[in-house]
């Protein structure tokens, strides 16, 4: 049964409406975008006529994959992985996915890649298209499930130290290359995601101000990277060579520049995601104890449940282990405060 529903926001007190409830076994919750109840209840009877229109309907029989996609990509132009779903899923009707059908997908497509990898690639490009038709009435949703990922098992942070030495090979390498040392750093010490820090504009950079605007993130919204006085002069040093601040490159050419950058600098080879937003959480909490509603603002994190399983990584558990539990630290018990010797015959 679809309704209305509502809830008032503590912050401001305002009052949002919603559409929410199941029609024939599919849930459904979306804003009806207005704080007033006469025109709450006319978008409400909108969407209302437009979800039991594309269910009862089952446009979804007969609309494909790939003509959805075709839409998707002219409305968002995000193509990234695209490609080699629409040749295998494009006369496939969405109506007839499954999460078993896109896991094959997966597998096919990435033999040996990861459980993160598969759901990167295949499953969150897939599913991108289908929410789009979704939220459009063109079809019903689709559940597919992720696959297992570890939480943050297979990451790793590095340090300032590795920070260095990538920006130092970068330099010498030269242009080209120097502007994915600045990246880096702009990384490490902002938190920002890859895809953020690759399409940061200069338009979106106040030096003055030591700001950077993060447009469109990847929790939709926008967030104000603090720059340090490092990361300012190395960007007055840098003029504009381009719209965007770090260059603009494909990924598969920026992921072969930053390994041969890691070689050169006869460094481990620690991938871009990792060397920043990783890193930046474990400098700040595990290095630097900062609390966590700092790191969360400053990172632009919205649940600490996947800043501390996912980003920040313990440190040398083993020395940690032995300097508090250690044999060098074994107490003696005859001056423990706390044991209080019993009387013979007690």
């Amino acid at each position: 049964m679809l309704k209305i529903t509502k809830r008032t926001r503590k912050k401001d007190g305002r009052t949002i409406y919603y559409l929410s409830g199941t029609y024939k076994g599919q849930r459904f919750r979306e804003s009806l975008g207005t704080s007033g109840r006469d025109e709450a209840q006319r978008a409400f009877e909108q969407k209302r006529a437009e979800i039991i229109e594309a269910i009862d309907g089952d446009k979804s029989r007969v609309l494909k994959f790939g003509d959805a996609a075709i839409e998707y990509l002219k409305a968002t132009k995000n193509t990234r992985f695209m490609a080699p779903i629409i040749t295998k899923l494009g006369e496939t009707a969405i109506a007839d996915i499954t999460s078993g059908l896109i896991h094959d997908l997966a597998r096919a497509l990435y033999p040996s890649g990861s459980g993160a990898t598969r759901n990167r690639q295949v499953i969150c490009p897939v599913l991108a298209v289908i929410n789009w038709a979704v939220e459009r009435k063109l079809c019903a949703p689709v559940p597919v499930k992720r696959f297992k990922e570890p939480k943050g098992a297979d990451k790793v942070a590095i340090d300032r130290v590795w920070v260095d030495a990538f920006m130092a090979a970068a330099m010498i390498l030269g242009r080209g290359w120097s502007e994915l040392g600045r990246m880096e750093l702009f990384m490490f010490t902002t938190g920002a995601r890859l895809g953020d820090a690759e399409r940061l504009e200069w338009p979106q950079v106040y030096l003055a101000k030591k700001t950077a605007d993060l447009l469109d993130t990847k929790n939709g919204e926008t967030r104000t990277a603090l720059l340090t006085d490092e990361m300012v002069r190395l960007l007055r040093l840098n003029p504009p060579q381009g719209q965007r601040v770090f260059g603009d490159w494909g990924r598969r050419q920026m992921y072969k520049r930053w390994r041969a950058i890691c070689e050169a600098a006869c460094i481990e080879y620690v991938p871009p995601h990792q060397a920043g937003r990783h890193s930046f959480a474990t400098e700040m909490i595990v290095r630097n104890k900062v609390d966590i509603p700092t790191t969360m603002k400053l990172g632009g994190w919205k649940s600490p449940k996947v800043l501390m399983g996912t980003y920040a990584h313990p440190e040398n558990v083993r020395q940690v282990a032995e300097a508090i539990f250690g044999n060098d630290k074994k107490p003696d018990l005859r001056l423990a405060p706390n044991v209080t010797p019993q009387k013979k015959g007690a």
